[in-house]
């Protein structure tokens, strides 16, 4: 018999899934669970429209995320901190330093993923860092520009 999942079930499949399953198994133990439906049902047609919506909804958020990113490619963010004569930062710029001073200057929320930083930045000057979107698919890179206080 032909079912489609509603639900993830261990040694048989992901939601969503359409698979061929014994008749026995299916009509006396999956049904009568709602763990699976006869392929074409109402509640079989549902979850496979809810998981083209997610889908669809991956892509958009996706194209967004990647727009919104390279919308960054060259900008400069200043963050001021107190440093020595040397140059040397008493604290250090972080990930979520920049991701702060990122949204209040340019509006745009950034995740601590999203910023590639081997270390944080101990010193007075220009930076260059990394902003990548989630898969890391792409990348633009940004001027930290630190100055003292």
């Amino acid at each position: 018999m032909k079912v489609v999942l509603l639900r993830d079930i261990p040694k048989i499949g992901r939601r969503g899934e359409t698979k061929e399953i014994g008749d026995g198994y299916a009509t006396n133990f999956l049904i009568p669970k709602k763990m699976v439906a006869r392929d074409g049902s109402p509640d079989a047609m549902k979850v496979k429209r809810e998981i083209e919506e997610r889908n669809q909804h991956k892509i958009i958020t996706g194209k967004l995320e990647e727009e919104t990113i390279k919308s960054l490619a060259g900008k400069i963010v200043s963050i001021s901190s107190k440093a020595n004569k040397e140059g040397h930062l008493f604290a250090q710029v972080k990930k979520e330093d920049i991701i702060k001073e990122v949204e209040t200057t340019y509006g745009i929320e950034l995740l601590e993923e999203n910023i590639q930083l081997e270390e944080h930045l101990k010193t007075v000057g220009d930076h260059e860092v990394k902003v990548s979107g989630k898969n890391k698919n792409f990348q633009v890179k940004i001027v930290v520009q630190i100055t003292s206080k």
